[in-house]
């Protein structure tokens, strides 16, 4: 098969991203060996978002094997991932010609995470002392740089920041993480609740389920005037102080999450 009938297939394929099952993984290598013999930057950036947007549709299916299997720490992780590469695909928004299941993709990413229990993440914080370009290898600061930018597409070669040295500062807790895999367990294991989580997996049956979780404040409880305002606040849906989440509201509330299920993207088409 020449380039372009390879680049013509996988067009059709991702067109009919509902499709998209394992057996496509083989693709992946096809394309590598493509943009590797040419020299035209505009082909080796289409083969880039082909193969990108692939892989999303490949960990998708994997992530949500891992959920059905109750691998959850897992699957959060890889949902990070995959969240990493849409937001990738995005920010080249000129290269992509159509939506090839992206939105399908950032709504499953979006709802799962919602019916995770994870609130409190570990974070670091860092001086950069010395950064180059992945592209050139020129350095970077910011009174330096060069022609290329971070995040941006290069003749099918992904532009980012190459950390060579940094200081760490601090670790804290955080609400909000850079990195959302990096959850505290305790030391005798997962002692999280799932029970969100295995309640979706009873209504989303299949990975090409379109489904949408949103949620609700519930009031649960009235004021006491027992918890300090500066203190964590007693619904302890998160990190914020009494004063900044439920004490404004006329009582103490609990999350309430709906998860609406659309029918399946296959039986939807054709």
């Amino acid at each position: 098969m020449n380039g372009a009938d390879l680049l013509l297939e996988l067009d059709t394929l991702l067109k009919q991203w509902w499709y998209v099952g394992l057996q496509d993984e083989r693709h992946l290598s096809s394309l590598e060996t493509l943009k590797a013999t040419t020299d035209d930057g505009v082909i080796k950036n289409k083969i880039w978002v082909y193969s990108t947007l692939l892989k999303c549709h490949l960990l998708h299916e994997e992530i949500f094997n891992l959920l059905k299997s109750e691998s959850f720490y897992p699957a959060w992780c890889k949902l990070e991932n995959l969240e990493i590469l849409l937001a990738n695909v995005r920010g080249n928004h000129e290269h992509v010609e159509r939506d090839y299941g992206q939105a399908f993709l950032t709504n499953a990413v979006n709802s799962w995470q919602m019916l995770y229990p994870y609130k409190v993440f570990s974070s670091s914080r860092e001086i950069i002392k010395k950064m180059s370009c992945s592209i050139c290898e020129s350095p970077r600061s910011v009174l330096q740089s060069c022609k290329h930018r971070r995040g941006k597409l290069y003749a099918g070669e992904f532009c980012q920041d190459v950390v060579e040295d940094f200081e760490l500062i601090t670790y804290d807790l955080v609400a909000n993480p850079v990195v959302k895999a990096a959850v505290p367990f305790r030391h005798d294991g997962d002692h999280y609740d799932y029970s969100l989580l295995r309640a979706g997996l009873q209504v989303v049956t299949t990975a090409r389920h379109w489904f949408s979780v949103s949620k609700l404040g519930v009031p649960v409880a009235k004021h006491t005037g027992v918890h300090s305002p500066s203190f964590p606040c007693p619904c302890r849906r998160s990190l914020r102080k009494y004063e900044d989440c439920c004490l404004p509201l006329s009582m103490i509330e609990h999350d309430h999450f709906i998860i609406d299920v659309l029918t399946p993207r296959r039986a939807s088409v054709g």
